[in-house]
């Protein structure tokens, strides 16, 4: 049976609208939290820091954990 109503192309494009937010912020943060910037830094930075990207591995897509940890980034640069 095909539905009558019209898709609701708002809802469709703003999910693409978050995706691509999303995909930016991720880069953004992969760049910023890379373990190889903090080569040379102490062990626990290093540690740090992989943790972090490891975290940000795992919710590649999830704009609202990527805000979050866009927040632990900015904490961690700020202590370095």
């Amino acid at each position: 049976m095909i539905k009558s109503e019209a898709p609701d192309f708002a809802h469709l494009f703003g999910n693409l609208s978050k995706r691509d937010k999303a995909a930016v912020l991720y880069k953004e943060l992969s760049v910023l939290l890379h373990p190889d910037r903090f080569i040379g830094s102490d062990e626990k930075t290093v540690e740090q820091a992989e943790a972090l990207f490891k975290e940000l591995s795992n919710c590649r897509t999830d704009i609202n954990k990527l805000l979050t940890l866009k927040d632990k980034a900015e904490q961690f640069i700020s202590e370095q």
